[in-house]
């Protein structure tokens, strides 16, 4: 099924398009949503521009405009959100919910970031976790959650009270502050 005023194919699936050689089961819905895809499996694609570039790439899923636009080869990777893991080329198994969430990532994987702009520093990273952070350029493997200057504090339920061998003791409070 295709739908269009001024021209353009908006698509609900990829069978009418031409282009596409080896690729079945995809769907995409959206102005060029999965423009270039030639070989893959189980992609989905909603929105202008939606996973555009992406040309070889399994499970991957793009909801918003310009999600996850520049990837061209990767799998299980989930974009949310208008310009969400914009400009990576090569990657998989990042998840990225929010407006320009992991927007800067170029290669990397099992990055997950959530909030606008979250992760968006990251540039190459991998097995990075941002919650309303964007993070450092250069991240690998760290944990990220909040905001400098906005977010100044820290509660935590389920610490208080708790044995741990080992470590450096902590102070929590009885209502999980740090």
């Amino acid at each position: 099924v295709s739908f269009g005023v001024d021209g353009a194919a908006t698509s609900a699936s990829r069978s009418d398009h031409t282009h596409t050689d080896t690729a079945n089961a995809n769907t995409s819905v959206g102005r060029d949503a999965q423009h270039d895809l030639q070989s893959g499996v189980l992609n989905t694609a909603i929105g202008a521009n939606a996973s555009y570039e992406l040309t070889t790439g399994f499970r991957n899923t793009s909801v918003g405009a310009n999600a996850l636009t520049d990837v061209t080869t990767g799998s299980d990777n989930v974009a949310l959100g208008y310009g969400a893991i914009w400009g990576i080329s090569d990657g998989g198994e990042n998840v990225a919910i929010g407006s320009f969430a992991l927007r800067s990532l170029t290669a990397g994987a099992r990055n997950i970031a959530i909030g606008y702009r979250a992760g968006a520093a990251l540039v190459v990273g991998g097995d990075d976790i941002y919650i309303g952070s964007a993070g450092a350029a250069g991240d690998l493997g760290q944990i990220r959650i909040g905001t400098p200057g906005i977010h100044t504090g820290a509660v935590i339920q389920g610490i208080h009270g708790q044995a741990a061998a080992g470590g450096i003791p902590v102070l929590v409070n009885a209502g999980g502050r740090l």
